[in-house]
């Protein structure tokens, strides 16, 4: 996937090795308004924009591989956009959860270190540290959702 202002392409490789590319017209909201050009408007914009546009291109992905696997299409795009909406609300809520909340509240109720502020930052870091490795390794070892993805060489 390449961005460039004004568009946007991606390029999926086929399994029977042809590569399909797919260009769309692309106009950040940022671009459209001057009210959301402030700095950190506009980086949450962005963010956001990318990770639509993201989202988008693993679903073409998915759509090419699912052909190359003879499996239907989901007829219903509305269910589709539910789910994905529904997902990423849980995304997002999970990593607040492990990442923000679970850190600084262990912290202050296990060790109550809240009133020195470089032990405290430590603590909470150390506590998203051990976090991210066992989160990255529970989805290593439970690949139960995860797709096998062969890369021709050649």
């Amino acid at each position: 996937m390449m961005r460039v202002p004004g568009a946007y392409a991606t390029a999926v490789r086929r399994p029977d090795g042809e590569i399909e590319i797919k260009r769309e017209n692309f106009t950040s909201i940022a671009d459209r308004s001057p009210f959301f050009k402030k700095p950190l408007l506009r980086g949450i914009i962005s963010m956001f924009e990318s990770l639509k546009i993201g989202l988008e291109t693993i679903q073409l992905s998915a759509n090419i591989a699912m052909q190359a696997e003879n499996i239907p299409k989901p007829a219903d795009k509305t269910k589709d956009k539910i789910a994905t909406t529904i997902s990423l609300i849980l995304a997002f809520g999970l990593a607040f959860l492990l990442f923000g909340f679970l850190p600084l509240w262990l912290t202050t109720q296990l060790l109550n270190i809240e009133r020195k502020a470089l032990a405290f930052n430590l603590v909470v870091g150390a506590w998203r540290i051990l976090f991210f490795p066992n989160v990255s390794l529970a989805d290593f070892i439970y690949e139960r959702y995860s797709a096998a993805v062969s890369i021709p060489r050649g």
